[in-house]
């Protein structure tokens, strides 16, 4: 990234209030769907103000659409880039 780009960091969701609450990092928070990929020239045209500020669509560049998202209670887990699975019996929906 360079820094004219936008980051989503802790320091920037405490400054924006985008939360009344301190956001879980290293964690689990969700579970969801994935809908369908897009290229970031298709997401720019469907995604919210708040997404826009904190992603990065750039040309060439792609992004998941979920669905049927469902917060759980946080889940400690040090996860990567990609897929990778989580035991059911791990996760505790709120």
């Amino acid at each position: 990234w360079t820094p004219e780009q936008k980051h989503f960091t802790k320091e920037r969701i405490q400054h924006d209030k985008i939360l009344d609450q301190q956001l879980p990092f290293g964690a689990i928070i969700a579970v969801c769907e994935l809908y369908t990929i897009m290229s970031s020239e298709r997401l720019r045209n469907v995604v919210s103000e708040i997404e826009m500020r904190y992603g990065v669509y750039d040309d060439g560049r792609y992004g998941w659409l979920l669905t049927d998202i469902k917060p759980i209670i946080p889940l400690p887990f040090k996860g990567g880039q990609g897929f990778f699975n989580v035991p059911d019996d791990m996760i505790v929906p709120l």
